[in-house]
């Protein structure tokens, strides 16, 4: 009797083996017809990543913007302009919380940290500044080259002289440039070159 229901415990796991492995098998199909009908792209795209993942796009654009704390502050084009060479060198994180983890002296995940700005120019029809980037972070590459992650927004010191209701940010430096899903400047973009 025992040998019985051992040989059919066997039977029952290797049954619900096959039927796992044929989910799977159908699961990667059904992942891949997805995802070859997404915007035109092949899934050969995306089985390999090149790193770093070069990337280009538009840092932030000169206008005025609301903040919840600070109210209506404008970032002028003269203040962003001077600023253009500086972004180079400067870190791509994954959130703005990170700068703040820094800047209080807190230890920083080393995840955190997926990138860095290799080029920066100031377009003078966007009245903004252009960027490239390497993106070493094999997660994030997918997700920009899927069009999952679209927009970037930047952090930055400032000096603020308030006038007329409204307040100008002006001696700019830069501290880092983070991905998000919802930016304060629309204009601000990320995507594969």
């Amino acid at each position: 009797m025992k040998k019985s229901l051992v040989y059919g415990a066997i039977n029952s796991l290797l049954k619900q083996r096959n039927q796992l492995s044929t989910l799977q098998k159908n699961t990667i199909t059904f992942s891949s017809e997805i995802t070859q009908k997404n915007d035109g792209m092949d899934i050969t795209k995306f089985s390999e990543v090149n790193l770093p993942l070069k990337t280009k796009g538009t840092l932030i654009t000169s206008g005025v913007y609301n903040d919840s704390q600070i109210g209506k502050f404008r970032v002028g084009e003269t203040a962003l302009k001077e600023t253009t060479t500086k972004w180079v060198g400067v870190d791509i994180f994954k959130h703005h919380g990170v700068i703040d983890m820094i800047l209080t002296g807190q230890d920083v995940p080393i995840d955190s940290v997926v990138g860095k700005i290799t080029y920066t120019k100031w377009n003078e029809e966007k009245k903004g500044i252009e960027f490239e980037a390497d993106i070493y972070d094999e997660d994030i590459a997918r997700k920009i080259l899927g069009k999952l992650i679209k927009f970037v927004s930047v952090t930055f010191s400032q000096d603020k002289i308030k006038k007329e209701g409204i307040t100008d940010f002006v001696n700019i430096k830069p501290l880092d440039l983070c991905l998000v899903f919802r930016p304060r400047d629309k204009n601000a973009t990320i995507e594969a070159m």
